[in-house]
């Protein structure tokens, strides 16, 4: 198997472009019916996603490092087995897959689980230590983890975000040709100070 074999090919199965204007900001994702997969009867909760995951991370903490670490290993090694790992998993889990008509009932399994995660109280603690690992006391290193690629998103979001904020601004900030005189920049200057506290508002 070759690189080019996870190509985008024209197969509908796959979707390798972004698409992050699908939900508008704030918006949640609509989920299914049919995504209440079932699960082990130990653990099959109405509750939706969050509660599934508070109900793993119950049972989770009742286990030791060793049990969790060989649960872990079992997960990664089967996802070899299907010729995935970490990195293609999130990949295809963050909106990066176009699932066909007939497996609708798929679809809604993805979506639960994505759900789980994009929601859960733990996906802030899992961005700051993939940002910072914490380093543990008898390391020496801490290692650099995905700090430059958070680091970068982040600038790129910022600016983003004041480059909406400020586009705002510009009818208070713009004066005709015409107008351009030591004057008129005095008096649209002062209005424009007039109005900033209700501008800066808009900043927030």
């Amino acid at each position: 198997m070759q690189a080019s074999d996870f190509l985008d090919n024209g197969d509908p199965f796959f979707n390798l472009n972004d698409d992050n204007n699908k939900y508008h900001d704030g918006e949640v994702e609509p989920l299914p019916p049919e995504a209440q997969m079932h699960v082990d009867n130990s653990f099959k909760t109405t509750g939706g996603p969050l509660a599934r995951t508070t109900l793993f991370m119950s049972h989770l903490s009742t286990l030791t490092n060793a049990a969790i670490a060989l649960k872990m290993a079992s997960i990664i090694e089967h996802m070899a087995s299907l010729q995935m790992d970490v990195t293609t998993f999130l990949h295809f889990l963050s909106w990066n897959l176009k699932v066909p008509v007939d497996m609708k009932h798929k679809e809604g399994t993805i979506r639960y689980a994505r759900t789980a995660l994009m929601h859960s109280k733990q996906l802030p603690g899992i961005l700051k230590n993939w940002h910072k690992p914490p380093r543990p006391h008898s390391w020496g290193v801490r290692t650099m983890a995905a700090r430059n690629a958070v680091d970068d998103w982040a600038l790129e979001n910022v600016t983003a975000h004041i480059n909406r904020k400020m586009q705002l601004f510009a009818p208070q900030l713009l004066s005709p040709p015409q107008d351009i005189t030591e004057e008129s920049l005095c008096h649209r200057f002062s209005m424009f100070l007039q109005d900033l506290p209700y501008q800066a508002t808009v900043l927030l």
